[in-house]
């Protein structure tokens, strides 16, 4: 309660609503308060399925550590949550740009979301920026992280994923505890899925499962092709908004339709899932920058990352070298762009 107090204080100096994050921190606090030792639930449980992905949590976090991610004492223990969600995440956009509307947090900077605990109030809170002319879109989040500065324990609803995503999600967080550049929530998504991808398959290669070894290489090459997709529509919609500023806000709006209507059938095929479900024709009918940038978001520029991480020595090497570059001030894109381009081992 005292970390909790601390840190509300801290946010209500730096003019961040007060209120909203204390109810943030309480709920957190009672998230923690659930979670109990994975060896404590394993040593009671009956059930073959869930201790062996229990297990597994163990393992590939094990595995995290000798890789070189800061594993802290995250992921340990598991917090029972009713379902698949455990944090609904509002992300907003303006509609007449590609741009989201982000708000200012300390220590972690600039992100476009707000988070919630259920979600009655992510919708409230989503309705009245609706109400301002603004795009949403609410995100299910099955897990998420305080970067290091709590033991994040595992969510139970997460045991409902099958094996392979179960230990991708279980790294994606992890890499985030282990390197993070403030105020650009783009690049640290795109990175702890491109690292995740590799350690996954690692993780499952050291222990002969060429099966799953399989299924991480497909899943990455799914996010590649994604990735080159949501490129080429996000630059199709940057050059619609400029070139039609200032437009009578109606008619600016029929044609970015009309833009969304022409990239459905690549976002059909291209395995993209919204909200749990391949789009639909009920999606298309909410479809809206803000759902855009939210897909975009884990898979801009992935093909740079990759590039980067050939290009490094190691995993370890490449983590590094982006936590050098954290406080600069230069955008990371720029900088991770130059970094792909120079010889293997090089520094840019």
């Amino acid at each position: 309660l005292r970390v909790t107090v601390a840190v509300v204080t801290a946010v209500a100096g730096l003019g961040c609503r007060p209120l909203y994050v204390a109810r943030l921190g309480v709920e957190h606090l009672r998230y923690i308060g659930r979670a109990r030792p994975i060896e404590d639930v394993l040593a009671e449980t009956t059930d073959e399925e869930r201790r062996a992905k229990l297990e597994l949590v163990l393992a590939a976090r094990a595995f995290a550590a000798e890789q070189g991610l800061n594993v802290g004492g995250s992921y340990l223990k598991v917090s029972d949550t009713e379902g698949l969600a455990t944090a609904y995440v509002v992300t907003a956009a303006y509609r007449d740009r590609l741009e989201p509307v982000v708000w200012r947090y300390p220590i972690i900077g600039r992100i476009p979301y707000r988070g919630y605990f259920d979600r009655g109030s992510a919708e409230r809170y989503a309705a009245k920026l609706e109400s301002k002319g603004f795009d949403t879109h609410i995100v299910q989040a099955a897990g998420y992280s305080t970067l290091g500065w709590f033991d994040d324990p595992l969510p139970s609803g997460t045991l409902r994923l099958d094996p392979v995503e179960l230990v991708s999600v279980v790294l994606h967080e992890l890499v985030h505890q282990t390197v993070y550049v403030p105020g650009n929530i783009a690049f640290n998504e795109t990175l702890a899925s491109a690292a995740a991808y590799r350690l996954a398959e690692r993780f499952f290669s050291t222990r002969g499962e060429q099966e799953r070894v399989e299924h991480v290489r497909r899943r990455r090459r799914r996010w590649l092709e994604q990735s080159r997709l949501l490129e080429h529509w996000a630059g199709e919609l940057v050059r619609y908004f400029q070139e039609k500023r200032g437009r009578d806000p109606a008619t600016l709006l029929e044609g970015r339709r009309a833009i969304y209507r022409r990239m459905w059938p690549d976002l059909l095929a291209s395995g993209l899932v919204v909200q749990g479900r391949r789009p639909d024709a009920e999606l298309f009918d909410r479809f809206n920058n803000a759902v855009f940038l939210a897909l975009y978001r884990y898979r801009k520029h992935a093909d740079v990352f990759e590039r980067f991480l050939d290009a490094s020595p190691t995993l370890r090497d490449a983590l590094g070298a982006i936590g050098e570059r954290e406080d600069t001030g230069e955008d990371p894109f720029d900088w991770l762009q130059r970094a792909a381009d120079v010889a293997p081992g090089a520094t840019p």
